[in-house]
């Protein structure tokens, strides 16, 4: 809901402001539409470039921007919702692939410290009995 907090006389159309929404929102990708900050600021000056080459600038000085009541139909709101689903997901799927390659770094560097273990209990027994370690 966009309003004015100056006399109706004075303020700027609906439209003017609607349409400083609609064009500043489409630069932004879903999840930072919903963020009031990101989309006041950008709507400010959205408007305010467009009141500058309309009446020139400084004629017209658009103090603060505040959106309220910002309704999104139930496709948009599921298009926002699945995409926070997916980042989730996605987030979920980089722990786990983290901590696989974890385990496994961790498991190889085990059989090499046994591998290392085993050879050096051949050669301690071939030193002692090379004959018989030969053998096996």
């Amino acid at each position: 809901m966009l309003t004015c907090l100056i006399t109706k006389t004075d303020c700027i159309s609906l439209e003017v402001a609607k349409s400083a929404l609609k064009a500043a929102s489409k630069k932004y990708n879903d999840t930072d539409v919903t963020n009031r900050s990101i989309i006041e600021s950008a709507v400010e000056k959205t408007l305010q470039e467009s009141l500058n080459s309309k009446y020139a600038a400084g004629i017209v000085l658009v103090n603060k921007i505040s959106l309220d009541n910002i309704d999104f139909d139930d496709q948009y709101n599921k298009a926002i919702a699945d995409k926070q689903n997916a980042q989730l997901e996605n987030e979920k799927q980089q722990i786990i692939n983290k901590n696989n390659i974890e385990k496994t770094q961790a498991e190889a560097q085990a059989k090499e410290i046994q591998a290392d273990g085993q050879c050096d209990v051949t050669a301690v027994a071939y030193r002692r009995y090379p004959a018989t370690v030969l053998d096996q």
